[in-house]
């Protein structure tokens, strides 16, 4: 990672919070996830910096409450507001935390992350099938489309009470892949299943379903896949180097304030002129803007 100031970066905590099935993917023999993200931090003199993945079969909701609990323990303990980067399901557990008690959460977290959040949930969570799996197994049910939509747009649209520390506080990277050879082995199937509905995805999450229609949280897009920013780099097609890069904005942002441009990350990981124009559901019938 590039240089950062270890003093400013040492005035916070980190907590890395994983998505669904992260409680195998956090295994080193699998795909090492969030790890690397906390070894490259403690390489830089960070004193505390954790990772963690709730439950992957109780709900988002479910889990908010244990989450909230977390940080407020996290905070107790090191006396230091938190920076939370929150991936896939986990972002659903961070919004929801808010609701939960808005109070508590914003007095003790600095900043969140919420990378590739389902927020309209996931394709693949939208058969029959998950009607069974509602009281078997929440946290994919919990991901069908719209699943939380009331509680979402109420945190992040709705509550005025809110809007400043959305505005200033909350930062959404969203990612997709054109093409399937630049898209990691471990998600190359969703991909293909994603594209024969005809959307832009990361592989695993549409794109027009990590945003909203109202965005007053920041936002960026990046051409990434599901696993590239949390995953062992062993697994990704973006390097540890670039994955540090795009890190070392993020933490600009976090810390620093800096504006977040996309111009500004990797060019392995911008989205081109081209791909900017063509935002769109690529159904060969109709064409529908994101």
């Amino acid at each position: 990672m590039s240089r950062l100031d270890i003093h400013e970066l040492n005035r916070y905590q980190y907590l890395f919070l994983g998505g669904i099935l992260g409680e195998a993917l956090e295994k080193k023999y699998i795909g090492n996830y969030l790890v690397e993200n906390c070894e490259e931090l403690k390489k830089l003199g960070v004193l505390n910096t954790t990772y963690k993945t709730l439950s992957s079969k109780k709900s988002a909701k479910e889990n908010a409450k244990t989450l909230l609990e977390i940080l407020n323990n996290h905070y107790q303990k090191h006396k230091k507001k938190i920076i939370l980067f929150a991936h896939s399901k986990a972002c659903l557990e961070a919004i929801l935390a808010i609701k939960e008690n808005k109070k508590v959460y914003t007095e003790i977290v600095e900043k969140t992350i919420l990378t590739q959040p389902p927020l309209k949930g996931a394709p693949y969570f939208n058969k029959g099938f998950t009607k069974v799996l509602d009281k078997t197994w929440p946290g994919f049910s919990c991901l069908t489309k719209d699943y939380y939509k009331n509680e979402i747009e109420e945190v992040l649209i709705h509550d005025q009470s809110l809007k400043e520390y959305i505005r200033k506080n909350i930062l959404v990277i969203k990612g997709y892949k054109d093409n399937i050879s630049d898209v990691s082995w471990i998600i190359k199937l969703p991909f293909l299943m994603c594209k024969t509905l005809g959307d832009y995805s990361d592989g695993l999450v549409r794109l027009k379903d990590q945003g909203l229609e109202r965005e007053y949280y920041q936002t960026i897009t990046l051409n990434i896949d599901h696993s590239d920013l949390y995953c062992s780099t062993k697994l990704s097609n973006i390097s540890s180097n670039t994955r540090n890069k795009i890190f070392f904005q993020i933490f600009n942002w976090a810390i620093k304030e800096d504006e977040l441009k996309e111009s500004n990350m990797p060019k392995l990981v911008q989205i081109s002129i081209k791909q900017k124009n063509q935002k769109y559901q690529y159904s060969p019938l109709t064409p529908e803007k994101i």
